[in-house]
């Protein structure tokens, strides 16, 4: 890990002072890959924090639509509070190991890299099966809605018609659209990992 003489007063790396440390490494482009951690170090937080709200907000929502009353009022109620936690945990799950600093070496940052790049891959993976999941839902919000407006041909259900189409259309589009994206990732952490045996090598 980062001794303290290495980190600013957030807890934060001082990128600027390993990329000078790590510079005359030829091997590896410490530049591009310091900038390359500062930018993913902000990113794995600000996405996390946005997550775990969401998801503490998810359950909460969810929480409240518990009616024992109306069996699909409690079933959407349980069920959707349930996925929310799931949601919670993939959140920590996905970014297990992503979230050291560098050691003061180039292995180090190298092996971080590939840990947060595979980070990525899950990141998309299990996203992509929890929008599928979250499709599973979509039945018992149209049962709710049966159960309170008795129709669909109401305004707000054909509302709701093409909100919860719209949203099948992009979990569907989701890997789809992220295929280059995640071909690349890949590539990148075969290159990665033809560095790191050469820096173990060496």
């Amino acid at each position: 890990m980062v001794d303290e003489t290495s980190k600013n007063g957030n807890g934060m790396p001082e990128w600027d002072d390993l990329q000078n440390m790590w510079q005359d490494t030829p091997a590896v482009d410490m530049a591009k890959m310091a900038r390359s951690a500062r930018f993913v170090w902000w990113r794995m937080r600000v996405n996390f924090a946005v997550e775990i709200i969401m998801s503490i907000f998810g359950v909460g929502v969810f929480s409240m639509r518990i009616d024992f009353v109306s069996v699909p009022a409690s079933m959407l109620g349980i069920l959707g509070a349930l996925y929310c936690c799931l949601t919670f945990w993939a959140a920590i799950h996905i970014r297990r190991g992503a979230w050291d600093n560098p050691d003061k070496d180039v292995l180090s940052l190298v092996r971080l890299q590939i840990r947060r790049a595979k980070s990525t891959l899950l990141y998309i993976k299990l996203n992509s099966w929890l929008g599928f999941a979250g499709i599973l839902l979509l039945p018992l919000v149209y049962w709710v809605l049966y159960e309170r407006f008795g129709t669909f041909d109401h305004d707000k259900v054909r509302t709701v018609n093409w909100v919860f189409g719209g949203l099948v259309l992009f979990v569907i589009a989701f890997p789809l659209i992220l295929r280059p994206f995640t071909k690349r990732k890949k590539r990148e952490i075969s290159k990665l990992e033809e560095i790191e045996v050469q820096l173990e090598n060496s």
